[in-house]
């Protein structure tokens, strides 16, 4: 496949159509006429052919409908992403069941493609009255649709296949005893309406103040992490829409968490940008103090609100109903990852230990975490090669981590181990240097420091 960009990530998306009544195009009389129709710029896509035209003749012909979605998902997103080339390709994994590899500019439009793409032909199936140019409009809007924006075009669309308004009406339940006054409300109105002139520079400012706390790891998750900050959300909140905000908070955080981002870096991210804000609040109203001491107070409730909305949208589970709900078909969505062997990770130290399996889950790492040495051992032997690293560290409750690596090394020779410590003088790393399946890691360490260790013993089986 070919990446034309490099802003421009890749996705994967599980389709199981076992449930549709019909399997292949040719089955259904003038379904090509009709998408055609429909999405006329589909009459470029060249397919196996390799010329234009292809792809139509190919559904004349009959394909499975996995193809088909993944060609409607491409045009969708190159035609709300400003004519950009994407590319795509299915592939079959038993009867009925595909995956889409196809890019995308951000894993939002990313995910709402695929969802879109999936409806858009239900649709047709069905013989209803469907506007691409109504797609698309969402598609180029998708913080209107994740904030549960409900238009006649969402009613028409989406009633059948996503509950989508559902946790909306939930989230604004559970907050209503610590709703923002009628006060407060026109307090932060007013504020963002000054400040937005701002927001550009505010947006900048965030970024390399998140950066500098996240290193390379943040480069990563930087496109991500940054939807939820309130510059995206300030024409609900100019149009008192505050319940908006944050029901689009919580489902935007949800979906965050569903690429396992680490909830601190969410929330650090969100306290930088209210201090980037907060500093021309100040500079706003320096000659008011009486109202700019009610504007910080306003602004801190404000944000205590969006989150609690955030810690929502990280324990929601993945299959409640919200506006984001996969459709039944849609079994999987990701981004394209590799298979590898599992990371086990060994520290007593509960945040520690949940921030280093956070971190290596979301580059794609399968991770088991322990506690004790104890638990450690007893994996280890249950699971064998199955572990291919081991992340240990050498203060341990119950047994020294000296011995747990021994006992490790004296059944599994080539196991590889990264050994983690606050502080292990140079004289006891001398027990541990002999052996070069072995590294080492000081803590508290950085998120890209561990990556960089562990892609050092994952990527290379053989070394």
């Amino acid at each position: 496949m070919e990446i034309v960009a490099s802003r421009i990530s890749v996705y994967e998306v599980e389709l199981d159509l076992n449930s549709w009544d019909v399997k292949t195009s040719n089955k259904v009389p003038g379904f090509s006429q009709k998408i055609l129709e429909l999405m006329p710029t589909l009459s470029d896509h060249k397919c196996m052919e390799g010329k234009p035209g292809g792809f139509i003749r190919e559904v004349e012909k009959g394909t499975n409908f996995a193809h088909i979605i993944e060609h409607v998902l491409l045009e969708m997103i190159h035609l709300a992403d400003k004519g950009q080339v994407y590319k795509g390709w299915t592939r079959k994994l038993e009867k009925d069941h595909y995956v889409i590899h196809y890019n995308a500019p951000d894993f939002l439009k990313g995910r709402l493609a695929a969802i879109l793409a999936v409806d858009f032909v239900k649709h047709i199936l069905q013989n209803k009255n469907v506007k691409s140019i109504e797609y698309l409009d969402i598609l180029k809007n998708p913080i209107d649709y994740f904030s549960g924006h409900k238009t006649e075009t969402t009613e028409l669309y989406f009633a059948d296949s996503i509950n989508e308004f559902k946790t909306v009406e939930k989230a604004v339940d559970e907050l209503k005893s610590e709703r923002l006054t009628t006060e407060q409300q026109q307090n932060i109105i007013l504020i963002i309406s000054h400040i937005q002139k701002h927001f550009g520079f505010i947006r900048e400012t965030w970024r390399k103040s998140f950066l500098t706390f996240g290193g390379e790891f943040a480069k990563t998750i930087e496109n991500k992490i940054e939807l939820i900050n309130i510059d995206k959300f300030a024409h609900y909140i100019i149009q008192n829409e505050f319940d908006r905000v944050f029901s689009g908070i919580k489902n935007l955080s949800h979906l965050i968490n569903t690429y396992q981002i680490p909830k601190t870096f969410v929330i650090r991210s969100i306290w930088l940008f209210k201090n980037k804000l907060l500093r021309y609040i100040i500079e706003e109203y320096q000659n008011d103090k009486l109202f700019l001491q009610h504007a910080i107070k306003d602004l801190e409730d404000f944000y205590q609100i969006i989150l609690k909305n955030v810690k929502m949208g990280f324990e929601m589970n993945d299959y409640e109903n919200n506006i984001f709900s996969q459709l039944p078909e849609l079994v999987e969505f990701r981004e394209l990852e590799q298979i590898r062997g599992y990371v086990l990770i060994v520290d007593d130290d509960e945040v520690a230990r949940q921030a280093c399996a956070d971190i290596l889950r979301y580059h794609s790492y399968p991770v088991l975490t322990v506690s004790t040495g104890f638990d450690a051992l007893d994996k280890i032997v249950k699971m064998g090669d199955e572990i291919t690293l081991v992340i240990l560290d050498i203060n341990l409750p119950d047994m020294n981590g000296k011995e747990v690596y021994q006992q490790i090394k004296n059944s599994y020779p080539d196991k590889k181990i990264i050994i983690s410590s606050g502080f292990l003088p140079d004289d006891q790393r001398i027990h541990f240097k002999h052996d070069v399946l072995t590294a080492f890691i000081d803590k508290p360490y950085k998120a890209v420091d561990i990556v960089n260790k562990v892609k050092m013993f994952m990527e290379d089986e053989s070394k």
